[in-house]
């Protein structure tokens, strides 16, 4: 037995037949719109809420992991490559359109450090001190990731060197 009943599109307003189902929209366009709404409305609840399961207890694996320097490599060159794509979006602006180098020679870069062996091997003896946590400075801020514009130095030095350059613009 076939059970039909008329709706209205939830999207389109359309009016359509749903046939033993509990559907809402009349097609699958309309499916994607919905979710695509549904997304821009819930959107920063749902990235708020992934953040808080990472850094959670529920996978410590990744902490402890990204911690190991082959595990901070990774999570840096990560960072580096959603802030190019445009993925993190509060500062999409100062990203979009620059070069980023290809992992495998970031990671030959990073491995044949001196000054990140001695950065992280800091790091560590601090306890994971966020301000001595060993970051990538681009000397250009007009030019993308690239071996020639980058260099190792703590977080707290590279935001005084960004806070500088800002108020350098300003005048």
């Amino acid at each position: 037995m076939t059970y039909e009943k008329t709706k209205n599109c939830s999207i389109c307003n359309s009016e359509f037949i749903a046939k033993n189902c509990q559907k809402e929209v009349c097609s699958h366009q309309c499916h994607l719109k919905r979710r695509v709404l549904w997304h821009r409305k819930n959107g920063d609840k749902v990235r708020a809420k992934s953040r808080s399961d990472y850094l959670s207890k529920r996978k410590p694996y990744y902490k402890i992991y990204e911690k190991t320097f082959k595990g901070f490599i990774m999570r840096k060159y990560r960072n580096m490559q959603s802030r190019i794509l445009g993925i993190q979006k509060l500062k999409k602006h100062l990203y979009v359109g620059k070069s980023l180098l290809s992992r495998e020679d970031f990671y030959r870069w990073a491995f044949q450090s001196e000054t990140l062996k001695r950065l992280y091997s800091e790091w560590v003896k601090s306890g994971y001190s966020r301000k001595l946590t060993p970051s990538v400075d681009r000397i250009d801020p007009k030019i993308g990731y690239e071996i020639s514009n980058m260099e190792w130095v703590t977080h707290s030095e590279n935001s005084r060197r960004s806070s500088i350059t800002r108020h350098q613009m300003k005048i």
